[in-house]
């Protein structure tokens, strides 16, 4: 590399740096990198998935696409997926390469989505930062089928600056939803320990804990004479709360549950939920089993469910923790014949 390659090229990772450093939101920040970057290279076109678990990514940016990539609203950037993706979601996808074809591309000429500008080829680069991968930048221009060892390095180095910062972002938020869901949590067990009729409560601890935390699927069991019955379920997509529930589980398919009171810890998974009544989704959901435990034994569990595009967060999981340890309290006190709630009623 010459001296003058070398000031270009430390010039634009001082610019990318800069660039990055500037935002403290993803959805500000992949914009204006990604047009910064094309403008450095002399690129016209390009793109940033952010992926997570097949089949879910978003595009989160994108500059210069051709008519036939933002034919009916950017379809073909929302609901296919491609051989870049692909690769990244095998882990073959590890370092900045060449994309021979476009498989988006290649049927936007198929089925005639409109004029490609003779963008044909795109260098695909993951985003990388300390061993995680966060997604991919997709960049070319009309009539370029190769991009040098020298060009490819360049994007490595500015896909990991990229990646760093989407880590430091990630991180940030997490600490944000970390406080947010235990002051969420807070305010949870004030309402919940102001009840004070056994009857009621599997009802309205599952109504309030809807109410606090949006879970689309929340049920809790409690365990007597060694059968774990459901006493009550938030299936969002019906009718909220449903009471006077009287059901003895069928472990057979209910793997999480299961997990979860051997382990007497949070557990998380993925499942159908066709073992639970009323629920007749086919799909498979991120789940948590979180026991409720009392003096090493299990008294009840509660059950939750997310789709698949929104997997349990680690904060998440110590709120569940530390509900799951509230919710044994609250029950074991309340079934005790003198007991009164703590606001006098």
């Amino acid at each position: 590399m010459s001296h003058v390659d070398r000031i270009d090229e430390l010039f634009t990772l001082k610019t990318i740096a800069e660039t990055l450093n500037q935002c403290v939101d993803l959805d500000e920040m992949m914009p204006s990198v990604l047009e910064k970057l094309l403008h450095l290279t002399g690129l016209k076109t390009g793109w940033i998935f952010l992926v997570k678990e097949r089949p879910h990514y978003s595009c989160v940016a994108d500059h210069g696409l051709p008519p036939a990539l933002e034919w009916e609203n950017k379809k073909p950037m929302r609901h296919m997926s491609c051989w870049c993706l692909d690769k990244f979601w095998s882990g073959q996808l590890q370092q900045a390469v060449n994309i021979m074809e476009c498989k988006r591309l290649e049927d936007a000429v198929t089925y005639q989505w409109g004029d490609t500008h003779n963008l044909t080829h795109h260098a695909t680069v993951p985003l990388i930062a300390s061993g995680k991968r966060f997604g991919l930048l997709n960049v070319g221009s009309p009539g370029k089928e190769h991009f040098t060892e020298k060009e490819l390095t360049l994007l490595q180095s500015v896909a990991f600056q990229i990646g760093t910062a989407v880590e430091r972002i990630i991180l940030f938020e997490a600490q944000k939803q970390r406080a947010e869901y235990f002051a969420r949590l807070d305010e949870l067990t004030r309402v919940i320990w102001k009840i004070n009729n056994k009857r009621v409560l599997p009802e309205k601890v599952v109504h309030h804990i809807a109410h606090y935390f949006q879970w689309p699927v929340i049920a809790l069991f409690l365990i007597k004479n060694r059968q774990l019955s459901l006493k009550s379920l938030y299936y969002k997509q019906e009718a909220g709360v449903r009471t006077k529930i009287s059901h003895t589980l069928s472990l057979a398919n209910a793997h999480i549950i299961k997990s979860a009171l051997k382990q007497q810890n949070v557990t998380l998974g993925q499942e159908k939920l066709s073992f639970l009544p009323g629920v007749r989704d086919k799909n498979t959901w991120h789940t948590a089993g979180v026991p409720l435990i009392l003096s090493d034994k299990p008294i009840g569990l509660l059950y939750l469910a997310k789709t698949l595009a929104n997997p349990f967060s680690e904060a998440e999981r110590d709120v569940l923790k530390a509900l799951g340890d509230h919710l044994s309290l609250l029950i074991e006190t309340i079934r005790m014949p003198a007991y009164r709630s703590p606001c006098g009623k």
